[in-house]
């Protein structure tokens, strides 16, 4: 939820970073997921607004099987 256009930057695994600018409101963005740590940061103007790193990683493959996604919290400072 942005009051201000920003920039948001996703680091999935072994990816590359990817930068999208995103303008203010409620969007929803698509990134190619890769097998690890997954992170992100929200800038505007060359500053770090917001960031976060998951405290799961993705995996190549799992032993059990739970259809519930996970969700993760990143609270403000």
């Amino acid at each position: 939820m942005l009051t201000e256009p920003a920039e948001l930057t996703v680091t999935s695994g072994s990816n590359a970073p990817v930068t999208v600018t995103v303008e203010a409101g409620i969007h929803t963005t698509n990134f190619t997921m890769g097998v690890g740590q997954q992170s992100f940061s929200v800038s505007r103007n060359g500053a770090v607004i917001l960031s976060g790193t998951s405290e799961k990683e993705i995996a190549s493959s799992c032993e059990k099987y739970n259809y519930n996604p996970y969700v993760g919290v990143l609270s403000s400072a």
